[in-house]
């Protein structure tokens, strides 16, 4: 029933990344590993810190996004309430385990080593909470697959109803 948002400028706003992959062969195939190290969102930290800012005033928390807002900006919807805002920071560090199948198609599980996000703010107020979030190791999956030499974007957006100057949902 609760609708959580991703805006165009908070996907827009996420680092790209490069990373390190591992392949090694088996008995069984291919494996796939790929740790795609920590990132901060909403703030600014320290390298080897763990700890969010808790306050909207903290100095390491900046316009992550660009929207006039502190910290990086989700929006949520629930049902008989006005849309609200809210005004997070977040830290996250992930490897993706697999194996690579048939046709080059990687699949495999995220594993989670850390993920913490805290609300610094929101409007209406009284959506100020910081929900505590677990990771769900068997519902969190990847899946990588190769396209066609000369795609774009533009082109995979369209193929599966990407956004078109909307909000991508969550």
């Amino acid at each position: 029933m609760i609708k959580l948002i991703f805006p165009e400028k908070f996907v827009a706003s996420l680092a790209k990344h490069t990373y390190p992959i591992q392949l090694e062969k088996d008995e069984q195939g291919w494996r796939y590993r790929a740790d795609l190290g920590i990132e901060r969102i909403g703030y600014k930290g320290e390298t080897g810190e763990n700890k969010l800012p808790s306050r909207i005033d903290d100095p390491s928390v900046f316009d992550w996004d660009n929207d006039g807002h502190p910290g990086a900006t989700l929006k949520l919807s629930v049902p008989l309430l006005p849309d609200g805002e809210l005004y997070v920071v977040q830290t996250g560090h992930s490897v993706l385990n697999g194996r690579i199948m048939d046709g080059g198609k990687i699949e495999g599980g995220i594993e989670v080593q850390n993920f913490q996000q805290r609300v610094l703010g929101a409007r209406p107020s009284f959506l100020n909470r910081s929900p505590d979030i677990q990771a769900d190791p068997k519902a969190s999956r990847f899946r990588i697959t190769p396209v066609q030499l000369g795609t774009t974007c533009r082109a995979l957006k369209n193929e599966i109803g990407g956004s078109k100057g909307e909000d991508a949902g969550a």
